[in-house]
């Protein structure tokens, strides 16, 4: 076990241990299975509903199928690429980082239309 102590260790293997245990580039880009449309789809609806509910939009209120049509749009143009590995960190990101846009704007719609 002494013989695993960094310290005493040349500084070259040292290096080429630090080397070994960081990701490398093309572990990152390994492709992940795409999705099918209908899956896609539902994927970014489940993000969006959730998101919508956290924010104190509830089912019966009218604002949230008008909300829910607008921020899963968004979504989509936002995250058009399905096969990111990260792709449910992405969807939600957005989601809530526009969640307060999309209801503000259908509010102003909704009075608009009366």
């Amino acid at each position: 076990s002494s013989s695993l102590n960094p310290r005493r260790l040349d500084s070259r293997a040292n290096r080429l241990s630090l080397i070994n245990t960081k990701k490398r580039p093309e572990e990152l880009r390994k492709p992940v299975q795409r999705l099918s449309d209908k899956d896609w789809f539902k994927k970014v609806r489940i993000v969006a509903i959730g998101v919508l509910l956290k924010k104190g939009v509830r089912e019966k209120d009218p604002l949230f199928a008008r909300s829910l049509k607008s921020l899963v749009r968004m979504c989509m143009i936002a995250v058009p690429d399905r096969s990111v590995k990260d792709v449910d960190d992405l969807l939600y990101d957005v989601a809530m980082s526009n969640v307060d846009i999309v209801t503000r704007s259908e509010r102003r719609n909704m009075k608009l239309a009366r």
